[in-house]
Formats: C-alpha cells, structure tokens, sequence
C-alpha cells in the first residue's frame, strides 16, 4: 500500500511487484503509469474508505490477489528487467554516437 499525496516514480512499487504482490496505491505522481486493473487497485489521494475498500477486496479475494501479484510480477519484468535496460541503454548509445 503506496497512500501519498505526492509521489514521483515511486521504485517501491516496482519493488513490490517484483515480490509478487498487488499494489493498493494512490492516482498521483507517475503512479498511474504503473498500476492498472490487473496488477494493482488505484485510489484518489486521501480517501481512506477507499484504501480500506481495496484492502479488504483484496484479502477477501486471495486468488484475485495473487493473480495481481503474479501480472505485476511480469510488467516489472517486461519493462525493467536488467536485460531490457540494458538493451534500451545500448539503444541510447547507439543514437548518441551515430549524432557525431
């Protein structure tokens, strides 16, 4: 659970993906760009009964959980797997040298 009212592009929820396990969080920062309907729940900053609601939905639904744990689990790997930001970072360079 990420309850902020301000955030960046907060790693801890690629941590907890990572771990396997669905994110409650907050529509603020870059968050959104993160957490969708099959891997996480979101909230508007602030509002407690709705954090309490995606909460118990999730303890309430184990499979549901865990479905979203193993779907972020394979976004994290998809997007920031050390392969893929190696390829993307070879990819930078390449653009950076073929400019000179």
């Amino acid at each position: 659970m990420l309850p902020s009212f301000t955030e960046g592009f907060p790693m801890v929820i690629l941590e907890a993906m990572a771990s396997r396990l669905p994110v409650v969080a907050t529509r603020v920062g870059e968050v959104p760009s993160l957490i969708n309907r099959e891997n996480g729940i979101l909230v508007e900053p602030g509002d407690v009964e709705g954090i309490k609601q995606a909460l118990l939905y999730l303890l309430k639904n184990r499979a549901i959980a865990k479905g979203m744990g193993q779907k972020g689990f394979q976004w994290v790997k998809d997007h920031f797997s050390s392969e893929k930001m190696a390829r993307d970072y070879m990819g930078i360079y390449k653009d950076v040298m073929n400019m000179g």
